[in-house]
């Protein structure tokens, strides 16, 4: 029998359950589908009357429209288009792709013209092949079906090329979408372990059992009574996992009646990265385990910190008892991207803004000063977000807490930043704007960002002390980035309350600005901890509510105790432009990627870089574009461009 989790907490063992879990996630198309958000084309050979007919069709999730590969027949020419998803994933093991003709059954002549292959950026797999019936479902109107696929390597694209018209068809090739499907458990699919010696009784019987989705079979690791030493079973996955967000769970019994404490102690888990641990073995604890109705069964269930492929599980010898671990399966799966509720990584206060000002976790709730009125309206990232009041500026404080000073945090929150003065005291943190800039001040130390006045923005601020040295680090991340690498990470000296520069305060303090249409502010977090920069990117990510996506937005200047950096920039003109762009600034452009993206974060075009000065497609109507340079060492550059028809 086998425990399942439902709604976080609810344990069930009920075995017609877990079988009809085990359907479910076996589904293909009951998972999160992530569709093709770019395309490009290729006409190989003589063919003047080949053609690639409304191509953009191919991508995004409109499922009805199609774009159209024309070979006419018995011309030696072939059609390649490629759809293109968002980024390269390990965790995307599958892909659906829906094709069709003008009206002919997709039988085994035409399959046979069809050929696929996958691809990570430029860089093919090496799995081209030829459409044959094991890679199509029919559906119920015989001229149209879909290609699936389980790949076995990191892709972002995927080319459907059409040779030499369809054979016994003068017509055409569809293709309705394309789209990766995210399985919502990623089983272990290898192991090694201990050999059973049937002598002494130590080893692991039946190891196989611990891999894959069956979820009642079972590995039993065994040490017999009086025996000394550890055995182990490393369980490991077809992928890297590299986000840090994502939950291991492991499910497991005895054979004694209850799992008790003696045996949870000489239990441990560790990660690991092809051969290399992520030094983070830790032993079976009782809020790491949660136990079924049946009490010898239960749920482990932790988060790692590091990137990893394996788990190794081990259990070390008690010298007067039989022991018996029994693994049924191991999986990680990745919680809802939209982190609104709960937040990540164990905030200590919570200011979510939706109907009132206090701290949803800690209790450390804002109280309004000075008559101020509390605006609470719709915003674009989690529910309600708080607003500027009527008249006066409006100020709310939270009780102190001195002892708070002086100890490593994190700041973060959603902002719309107005051109007015916002202020935010933050137990010692200083954060400002003023005239476009944003500045973050600590002791002696400031950092300085821009921003654009009506845009959401994610700001984490992270402080973190080295008191032996009298010296702390404090770092300003904008949308998940570090500007610079670590040029947004300053030493200066530690938090005192007597500070020479400006009254530090032992509290939470918000002064906004008169009411003003351009500021809002959401999702207030304080950490008694500094996140790290791979968690200050996760905890950005975490919302899936960027603006504009991640890689694209521009890199600006930053102010690090008046010590002067070159940067590289990326200049345009004219700008606005009715079409025509050159391409400017001290950054190498031979063999870069030029790339056009919509206020929506669609890729619009995309070309190798030909010459500095090029026109736009006359396609495009005019607007709001992000124009991206991405260059040969993967270096990538952007700047806003408005175009006027």
């Amino acid at each position: 029998m086998k425990i399942n989790l439902f709604e976080r907490s609810l344990l069930i063992k009920i075995k017609i359950l877990s079988v009809f879990l085990f359907l479910t996630n076996s589904m293909f198309f009951a998972q999160t589908r992530i569709y093709a958000s770019a395309q490009n084309f290729q006409i190989n050979g003589v063919c003047a009357a080949c053609n690639v007919l409304n191509p953009e069709n191919a991508v995004g999730s409109n499922e009805a429209d199609f774009s159209s590969l024309q070979v006419p027949l018995g011309l030696f020419a072939r059609i390649e288009q490629s759809v293109i998803f968002p980024n390269s994933k390990a965790d995307y093991s599958k892909v659906a792709i829906g094709i069709g003709t003008g009206g002919v059954a997709l039988s085994a002549n035409v399959l046979g013209s069809i050929s696929i292959e996958t691809f990570n950026g430029n860089t093919t797999n090496d799995d081209y092949r030829m459409l044959n019936n094991s890679l199509i479902k029919l559906g119920a109107n015989p001229t149209e079906g879909t290609i699936e696929l389980t790949n076995s390597k990191p892709y972002d694209r995927i080319k459907i090329t059409l040779h030499g018209g369809l054979l016994a068809l003068n017509d055409q090739l569809r293709i309705y979408y394309a789209y990766q499907v995210q399985d919502s458990k990623a089983y272990a699919n290898f192991q090694t372990s201990t050999k059973f010696d049937p002598v002494t009784g130590n080893g692991v019987v039946n190891p196989n059992f611990a891999v894959g989705n069956d979820e009642v079979n079972c590995s039993v690791l065994r040490i017999g009574r009086g025996q000394l030493g550890t055995v182990e079973q490393t369980l490991s996955f077809l992928f890297p996992v590299n986000n840090f967000l994502t939950k291991v769970v492991i499910g497991i019994g005895t054979d004694q009646p209850v799992l008790t404490p003696e045996l949870l102690k000489k239990i441990s888990i560790e990660t690991m990265k092809g051969e290399v641990s992520n030094v983070d073995k830790k032993y079976v604890s009782q809020n790491m385990l949660s136990i079924g109705l049946n009490p010898n069964e239960g749920i482990i269930e932790f988060t790692p910190t590091k990137s990893f492929d394996k788990v190794k599980i081990s259990m070390e010898s008690l010298n007067d008892i039989d022991q018996e671990l029994k693994v049924f399966y191991i999986y990680h799966t990745s919680p809802s991207l939209f982190s609104c509720d709960p937040p990540p990584f164990n905030p200590i206060h919570h200011y979510p803004f939706n109907n009132n000002i206090e701290d949803a976790i800690g209790g450390l709730h804002l109280i309004p000063t000075d008559n101020s009125f509390i605006i609470l309206e719709p915003d674009a990232i989690c529910d309600k977000a708080l607003r500027t009041v009527l008249h006066n500026r409006g100020t709310y404080n939270t009780a102190s807490n001195e002892n708070f000073i002086n100890h490593s945090k994190t700041i973060s929150f959603w902002a719309r930043l107005p051109i007015l003065p916002l202020s935010i005291e933050a137990y010692g943190i200083l954060i400002a704007n003023e005239e476009g800039t944003f500045s973050v001040f600590a002791a002696d130390g400031r950092i300085t960002e821009e921003f654009q006045t009506g845009q959401n923005n994610h700001f984490t601020i992270t402080y973190s002390e080295d008191r032996p040295n009298n010296e702390a680090k404090l770092c300003l991340y904008k949308n998940g980035y570090a500007k610079l690498n670590e040029a947004s990470c300053i030493t200066t000296d530690i938090l005192e309350i007597h500070n020479p520069n400006y009254n530090i305060t032992g509290n939470l303090s918000i002064t906004l600005p008169p009411a003003s249409p351009d500021f809002s502010m959401d999702e207030l977090l304080i950490y008694d901890r500094a996140l790290s920069a791979t968690e200050a990117e996760q905890l950005f990510l975490s919302y899936n509510k960027p603006q504009i996506p991640r890689k694209y937005y521009p890199i600006s200047g930053v102010n690090n105790n008046n010590t002067d950096l070159v940067e590289e920039k990326l200049k345009l003109s004219p700008n606005p432009t009715s079409g025509l762009i050159t391409l400017a600034g001290n950054i190498e452009f031979n063999d870069s990627e030029i790339s056009v993206i919509d206020t929506f974060g669609k890729e619009v075009y995309h070309s190798k870089f030909r010459y500095k000065t090029f026109e736009l497609p006359a396609t495009l109507s005019g607007g709001v574009y992000i124009l991206n340079v991405k260059t040969k060492g993967r270096k990538n550059y952007s700047q806003k461009i408005i175009l006027r028809r």
